[in-house]
């Protein structure tokens, strides 16, 4: 054998033996090869002793036998032997890589090579055989493919001109292409452009220059997926040399997580920054309006019927109603309204909701409803979670102004891992899942990324606040929630939101509060702390109005040297959260250190205060929203002094 894959002639003169003999003195050195020479037939005619030390046979146990006997069992059932031996006799030589036996049954992989020996007439007078083993490459082969194919990113390699050589599972994964649909073709199918022209002109001048302008520091470039999409990417490419021959290799990873992420995270940010506005806006509005809508209330109380004047107070008094309104869905937005959580049926919470909803949106829109009758309770506010429903609701029916479908649906929701791709915010665990879709026009993406900020709409002036979704948004955050939105023109809109579910039992019923008592008067003493003079003023009047004994306080402060000094009993203290200096709920505290039996009514336009929302308001309700009615006040006050000692 000469090494070029043609049969080796022999002269005439040699016989075969000493042909064979002179030809195997070249193997005398080598440790890791077998050589043998065969008959036509397969049968060993020569042993040579590398070929011991490799397979275990000695000359005189191999010597006459078939070598098919150094193949597996399987193998021998094909007809394996005898298609090596054929091959080499047409071609000259056959090579192959396979399974072989050793003499204790032991299998290794091998390379194997079997060479015609040809007279000068050119037949075949026998067969040479070279086995080598290749098991511990196959297992370092083995090794590096597990590693190529478990790693996390794509590994692509190519040769100088981009024609590819290697792509990992990742890759696959990540591109859609299977590894044989793209090895052997340039990684330009990869690219869209203007990335592809950039990739063709950096090949040309490394072929030209032997420069390489895309090695070294990683860039982010674009990937072209199968299905044509394009997605974002990071790439680092480096240099290895494989049989003095350059080739590439290219790590890629997907960015499109990631991205993802950032996105939500710079809208979650914007969204806080816009709500800390709003919410600050709202609390000094709802002070406003306290004083305007219950200075008119009291006007319009004060006034006989027939006075032409009560009409004008009575429009004042509805137009700061309203504007009541629009502070409640800021509050809501900006997750500063308190939140009253109780455990809730959403199922029941939807089917009761949906009759309140036909006759807003409408006779021409059809509404339908699937509930999952294993839904898990929530722990949530019940007039938010309404709101939800009807700002979605009404956000439908102007989407579809020829009438639709509006389809409302619940189900049972298990996230896994945390930091999902989906719901990165989101915790694993059990949800409640409640879906809202329309038949509407859809939306376009831009729309879509800006749904959810306040003051955000496409109706005509006069026809929206852009608050609805803004206080949809704001409310399932308080929740604890998340909301997402899909939708494009022509395929109507999907609201998605997920609460957390709660283990508690006791769900609400319908919802309805037992109500409160028509007579809110009595003679009781109370401490009333409130550092807008305005609102302070109105609340002192109202009071004292109803019957009770008010010693009022400009601040916290104030309130407790008050307090200190007043002799006789103080039933209630009336106070605000936010002040300066001491807060209510400090000053609270430091008052009934002294007055243990002191009951509290906390009252403001928002509050931060995790102690009041999670610990007074849920154990007694102790808490008034502004802008409050004057009614609302007395009845509230009223309501606390009569329930039950704090435990």
């Amino acid at each position: 054998m000469n090494g070029t894959g043609e049969s080796l002639p022999v002269p005439a003169s040699l016989t075969v033996h000493t042909a064979v003999e002179g030809l195997l003195l070249l193997f005398n050195a080598v440790e890791d090869y077998a050589v043998f020479v065969m008959d036509t037939s397969g049968r060993v005619t020569v042993w040579h002793p590398c070929a011991q030390r490799l397979l275990g046979y000695a000359a005189e146990e191999i010597i006459g036998a078939d070598f098919a006997r150094l193949f597996p069992p399987e193998d021998v059932a094909r007809e394996a032997p005898r298609r090596q031996l054929d091959a080499a006799a047409r071609s000259g030589r056959a090579d192959e890589e396979g399974w072989r036996v050793r003499k204790d049954g032991t299998r290794f992989w091998a390379f194997t090579s079997v060479s015609a020996m040809r007279d000068r007439t050119g037949g075949i007078w026998a067969f040479g055989q070279i086995v080598r083993d290749l098991t511990e490459r196959r297992r370092a082969e083995t090794l590096f493919r597990s590693v190529i194919d478990n790693a996390d990113d794509c590994i692509i390699t190519s040769d100088v001109t981009g024609r590819i050589l290697l792509f990992n599972r990742a890759a696959e994964r990540t591109f859609g292409y299977a590894a044989s649909e793209v090895v052997g073709h340039n990684v330009r199918v990869l690219m869209p452009e203007p990335f592809r022209g950039q990739h063709d002109s950096y090949i040309e001048h490394y072929v030209r220059t032997g420069q390489a302008r895309i090695l070294g520091a990683g860039r982010e470039v674009v990937g072209l997926r199968k299905n044509g999409s394009e997605f974002p990417l990071h790439l680092e490419v480096s240099q290895f040399t494989l049989d003095d021959q350059r080739h590439f290799i290219g790590i890629v990873r997907d960015l499109s997580a990631s991205k993802r992420l950032e996105d939500q995270l710079r809208q979650s940010q914007k969204m806080e920054a816009v709500g800390r506005l709003a919410g600050g806006v709202a609390h000094d509005f709802n002070n406003l309006l306290t004083i305007i809508n219950g200075y008119s209330e009291v006007l319009m109380g004060a006034m006989p019927a027939g006075d032409p004047n009560r009409e004008w107070v009575r429009v004042v008094w509805e137009a700061g109603n309203r504007a009541a309104g629009v502070t409640r869905q800021l509050l809501a937005f900006s997750r500063r309204t308190i939140v009253e959580p109780r455990v809730l049926d959403l199922n029941e919470v939807v089917a009761l909701s949906t009759k309140m909803l036909k006759p807003l949106i409408g006779e021409d829109v059809i509404v339908s409803t699937v509930l999952a009758p294993d839904l898990a309770h929530v722990r949530a506010d019940r007039n938010q979670i309404e709101q939800i429903l009807v700002n979605l609701a009404v956000n439908a029916r102007d989407a579809m102004p020829g009438g639709g479908r509006l389809s409302i649906e619940t189900r049972d929701v298990r996230l896994g891992a945390p930091g999902s791709v989906a719901y990165p915010e989101l915790q694993p665990g059990r949800y409640a899942q409640l879906t809202v879709t329309d038949t509407g026009a859809g939306m376009t993406a831009e729309v879509r990324a800006n749904i959810f900020e306040p003051f955000f709409t496409t109706k005509e002036s006069g026809k929206g606040t852009g608050l609805g979704l803004a206080m949809v948004y704001g409310a399932v955050k308080a929740h604890g929630g998340h909301i997402d939105v899909s939708s494009a023109i022509g395929t109507g809109t999907t609201f998605t939101i997920l609460l957390p579910a709660t283990t508690e039992t006791g769900a609400e019923g319908d919802g309805t509060a037992p109500a409160l008592p028509l007579a809110a008067r009595g003679t009781e003493t109370l401490l009333l702390v409130e550092d807008e003079d305005g609102v302070r003023h109105l609340a002192k009047f109202v009071l004292e109005s109803h019957g009770y004994t008010v010693i009022e306080a400009r601040d916290g402060r104030e309130a407790v040297a008050l307090a200190g000094a007043h002799a006789g009993p103080i039933h209630l203290m009336v106070t605000d959260v936010v002040m300066p200096g001491l807060g209510g709920r400090e000053a609270s505290e430091t008052v009934r250190a002294a007055r243990p039996d002191l009951k509290v009514l906390f009252m403001s336009g928002y509050t931060d205060d995790e102690v009041v929302r999670h610990g007074i308001v849920e154990a007694t309700g102790a808490f008034l929203q502004k802008p409050f009615s004057p009614l609302g006040l007395a009845r509230k006050v009223r309501a606390v002094l009569d329930s039950a000692p704090d435990s």
